[in-house]
């Protein structure tokens, strides 16, 4: 009875004739093509999804942003440098804040509004560079792996290589660090380079008294440098531990902090090629020096005047007495009609190279002074102030001249414009820089609001002054 009941529910069913049956097919048909049509579009979509995934994490960071020689500077590469530059920026700009802070200020808002405008205005270009300037920081990042790709190779042809010793000495300088030790013997007090002059300034009615008189070459000996405090060493745990609260800085801030060595390697092969190609180009350690008095006028009169006395007298007689004249006394304030004292300058100079007396005096000047014998004196020199681009008139004498050891610092820097020279010819032949990396600038990590934002005036809480009550009646006074 069971089986019955089903094959009787099928009997009551309206049969289908041969045109319902062939439509019902159709519509079948037509279900499953567009089942399949649909998943053929959701494979599709699925596929360009897929793909576009790939290129965008797989293939696009792997793109060439810049080509060096034989190695390649990838996208991704730089976007993880530009992300540490931010995110050292960010670090930077944060502690700044709180030193200026200080760890419990009295009153805190007031500290933290004063401690922001103090950041405003000494990082303002790092905290507009964090804000608007994404492309030109990307620019420099790319410029500085560029360098350090070329340099890299450079150092590779010459066989310089850079150990994990080297990369740790570099770091421990940063921090102050050298195994425990000092960095050099502190020096002795020397010397000043530019001390007061060897002639005794003699006064300015004495000076007039002595018309014709050979004037006596006194030497006065130059000042000292003050000598250096006594430096603490710093420990091997001091150094760790302030090298790994900026790593975790660094971290939080969202850069990755394992570029920190990287960097570090950079600046040793920097060290290493500069030193490299000023041996290999012979550029010397031992150059001329010179020592000269110099005379300087403003007008081509006033130093006329002076070369006839020079010629008549003395070269020293005449620069001693400019020496000894008075400070010209400035004109008051608001008193434009005053005319401002005529320039006379009277200084001297020792044992300098031709590079340092560029960095005062025209370079005609300088030329003329290398080629003067000692104890001859020039005739007038015109030539431009560096600092205020108006005409000078000079006359020298040579004082002394010798070959001399350049400095430690003067040798740095040499070294290091003869490497700029070489990046710069590097650049053009072993060199391709191409514009993807433009529109995929990383504008992560974001620095706080708080610091672009206008710092708070803070307005003080005016002070209550409590009147002093007045003295109840009687008070004070004794009965009679």
């Amino acid at each position: 009875m069971a089986n019955k009941k089903p094959k009787q529910e099928a009997e009551d069913l309206p049969r289908q004739n041969r045109r319902e049956q062939l439509l019902s097919r159709r519509q079948q048909e037509q279900m499953r093509r567009l089942r399949y049509a649909a998943a053929a579009v959701g494979g599709l979509i699925g596929l360009i999804v897929i793909a576009a995934l790939v290129v965008e994490f797989l293939i696009v960071p792997r793109q060439a942003v810049a080509e060096v020689g034989s190695t390649t500077i990838t996208l991704r590469e730089w976007q993880e440098m530009v992300k540490y530059q931010r995110a050292q920026l960010i670090y930077a700009i944060e502690r700044q804040f709180e030193d200026f802070v200080g760890e419990e200020p009295e009153n805190r808002e007031q500290a933290e509004g004063d401690a922001l405008r103090l950041i405003q205005q000494f990082s303002g270009q790092q905290i507009g560079l964090l804000a608007n300037g994404a492309e030109q920081l990307g620019e420099f990042v790319l410029d500085q792996m560029v360098d350090d790709a070329l340099i890299r190779l450079g150092a590779t042809e010459r066989g310089i290589t850079v150990s994990e010793a080297d990369v740790e000495r570099i770091i421990g300088e940063r921090y102050n660090y050298y195994d425990g030790g000092l960095p050099t013997p502190i020096p002795s007090a020397t010397p000043s380079p530019q001390p007061t002059p060897s002639l005794t300034p003699v006064g300015f009615e004495a000076a007039a008294a002595v018309e014709g008189v050979e004037p006596t070459a006194t030497v006065v000996p130059g000042p000292t440098n003050t000598p250096f405090p006594t430096a603490t060493p710093v420990s091997r745990e001091s150094f760790e531990s302030d090298l790994n609260t900026d790593l975790e800085g660094i971290r939080a801030a969202g850069g990755n902090a394992d570029l920190f060595r990287q960097i570090a390697a950079n600046a040793v092969y920097r060290e290493r090629l500069a030193e490299a190609l000023f041996v290999e180009q012979e550029r010397p350690t031992r150059v001329p020096h010179t020592s000269a008095f110099i005379l300087t006028y403003d007008s081509q009169e006033a130093a006329d005047r002076a070369l006839a006395d020079v010629e008549g007298l003395s070269y020293l007689e005449v620069w001693n007495r400019v020496r000894s004249l008075p400070a010209p006394t400035p004109a008051p304030e608001g008193d434009e009609a005053a005319e401002p004292e005529p320039l006379v300058e009277a200084v001297e100079r020792l044992w300098l190279t031709a590079e340092q007396y560029n960095n005062f005096l025209p370079a005609d000047v300088v030329t003329a002074l290398f080629e003067l014998p000692v104890g001859a004196h020039s005739q007038v020199l015109r030539g431009t102030d560096l600092q205020t681009g108006e005409e000078r008139f000079y006359i020298l004498q040579v004082s002394g001249r010798e070959d001399r050891d350049l400095d430690e610092f003067t040798i740095r820097n040499r070294q290091q414009e003869l490497l700029n020279t070489w990046l710069g010819e590097q650049r053009v032949t072993r060199v391709t820089l191409y514009e993807n990396w433009r529109t995929r600038v990383p504008r992560t990590p974001v620095l706080d609001a708080f610091f672009r934002n206008p710092a708070p005036t803070i307005t003080p809480q005016p002070t209550v002054i409590l009147a002093t009550p007045s003295p109840a009646a009687g008070d004070g006074e004794t009965d009679e």
